[in-house]
């Protein structure tokens, strides 16, 4: 149901929050977030990459069952191999979190 989703999604939240901010242990984060990755942001890219959501369980970590399809999605599948990977990687490295993020919005646009 609709509420019990907004209630997952709050949790998933307060709980990325949580890790973010004092280093928790990451299974149960990592699990609620690959349900949250396969059913609500990857089906929805075109939206769901704009949310603040989207881009704190970016930076939180992919989890490794999503992060093939996120990166064909998120970078396209001309850049989706080792290359193209590399490159992305590079291009983020000495920025901070912020621009970073602009960056991949801008991209996404």
């Amino acid at each position: 149901s609709l509420r019990t989703k907004v209630v997952e999604r709050t949790k998933l939240e307060q709980h990325a929050r949580r890790v973010a901010l004092r280093g928790q242990p990451r299974e149960a984060f990592v699990e609620s977030a690959t349900s949250v990755w396969w059913c609500e942001i990857l089906p929805n890219w075109e939206s769901a990459s704009l949310e603040p959501r989207t881009q704190l369980l970016w930076w939180e970590g992919a989890p490794s069952a999503v992060r093939a399809q996120l990166w064909r999605i998120a970078i396209g599948e001309a850049a989706a191999g080792r290359a193209g990977y590399e490159a992305a990687v590079a291009e983020t490295r000495p920025v901070d979190r912020v621009a970073a993020l602009d960056r991949i919005q801008s991209a996404l646009a």
